[in-house]
């Protein structure tokens, strides 16, 4: 009958079910449901003037007649953005304190999208208990497991509408802010007010595919957009997405239901961290004050994406 898998994201315990691989390798779930581009760094809300203050010896009353350590302080314990987006509205004071704070909870929930940077695997049902890819060998969590079934009993669902299609996917980021915040306004009178002042705090790169890259951080390695092969098929997208699919594949069995020459059950990548990030960032990439060494092996995965398509 064939074996069945899952694409899974290790660190997030997210998994999507894929079938046969001979069924939807081609359709690429790596780059049609998932966002492997690295979330951008954010910008800070707009900074508003305060008004000048009138002179006064009275103290101000409650919060208000707190410093400001205090009141950046009372941001640090609020849950979710939305309790800081609240209290940042109340005044220009609590607004520029709140700045900070409320880009590390946007920027935390954007990493809860993405899947840049974290260990990703395909694995299929005939994966045997103590076959495990060399990246995840010493880690206690998945000695004695069958990954197959771990991922099956316990990872839940990716979350949909996040299909990037190998570029960095801040158009999505922005979007998927946006219904969070217009989700969490609905019926409220005291909403928050238009969320475009937020979303537009999540910068977009307009950068074309051939200046991306396709990065192994666990290993340094990295393939060009530029450097992949043309698809002839028109039902065959090939981009930095398939390139990860085609690495990531692990099984004790080498069937696949697809028809081509190249074996993709053994893949070198397999529970490796992955993103996608403008090559510019791999030119320029420092390690703890190190320059990182960084090795293209574009040519080794576009061949073995040419076999797999049968170019």
């Amino acid at each position: 009958m064939g074996q069945y898998w899952y694409l899974a994201n290790l660190d997030k315990a997210q998994q999507l079910y894929m079938g046969k691989l001979g069924e939807t390798f081609f359709e690429c779930p790596l780059s049609e449901c998932v966002l492997p581009g690295r979330v951008p760094t954010l910008k800070l809300l707009p900074y508003f003037e305060p008004p000048p203050s009138a002179p006064s010896t009275a103290k101000q009353p409650g919060i208000n007649g707190l410093p400001d350590k205090l009141i950046d302080k009372i941001f640090s314990y609020l849950y979710g953005g939305g309790q800081c987006i609240r209290l940042a509205l109340t005044g220009r004071r609590y607004w520029n304190l709140a700045r900070p704070h409320v880009r590390d909870s946007i920027t935390g929930y954007l990493k809860s999208l993405s899947w840049a940077g974290d260990r990703i695997i395909c694995v299929g049902d005939y994966t045997n208990e103590d076959d495990l890819p060399r990246a995840l060998k010493a880690d206690k969590q998945f000695a004695g497991r069958n990954l197959y079934e771990l991922i099956d009993e316990k990872f839940k669902d990716v979350p949909s509408g996040l299909g990037s299609h190998g570029m960095l996917g801040a158009k999505i980021l922005r979007s998927k802010l946006g219904e969070v915040l217009s989700n969490a306004w609905m019926g409220d009178e005291f909403a928050f007010g238009p969320s475009s002042i937020f979303t537009d705090c999540i910068p977009v790169e307009d950068i074309e595919a051939k200046k991306l890259v396709l990065r192994n951080l666990s290993k340094h390695q990295y393939v060009q957009y530029s450097r992949l092969p043309v698809s002839k098929s028109k039902s065959c997208d090939v981009d930095l997405a398939l390139a990860a699919q085609s690495q990531i594949c692990w099984s004790s069995d080498p069937s696949t239901s697809m028809s081509c020459d190249g074996d993709v059950t053994r893949g070198s990548w397999a529970g490796d961290r992955l993103d996608i990030a403008p090559i510019e960032e791999v030119r320029n990439s420092k390690d703890v004050g190190q320059t990182v060494v960084w090795r293209d092996v574009s040519k080794r995965v576009a061949s073995e994406l040419r076999d797999l398509i049968r170019m």
